[in-house]
């Protein structure tokens, strides 16, 4: 791997990050994700996942009128993220 690639990549990740940050703020408004915890769910699945996880986070959470600790909130994104996960491995064994 070149140094090129490396840059390119974590660049490509540093925008992923932000993305779902700013999706965070938009769709559930406050307990934003640390970047390592961002970056995490980035490492154990997809972008389309991890912002499919956020925007049901942000529906719940909407559902709750707004009463989930930010614990709860990260528990649950990643949580919908894992069954998703869990999920589309079962229909592609099927």
């Amino acid at each position: 791997m070149t140094v090129e690639a490396i840059l390119q990549e974590v660049e490509q990740r540093e925008k992923e990050v932000t993305a779902v940050r700013k999706l965070w703020s938009v769709t559930v408004g406050k307990h934003v994700p640390s970047v390592v915890q961002v970056s995490t769910w980035l490492a154990l699945h997809s972008f389309d996942a991890v912002i499919e996880g956020v925007r049901i986070a942000g529906k719940k959470f909407q559902l709750m009128d707004g009463d989930m600790t930010a614990d709860h909130l990260i528990r649950f994104t990643s949580s919908v993220m894992n069954t998703r996960k869990a999920t589309r491995a079962e229909k592609a064994a099927a």
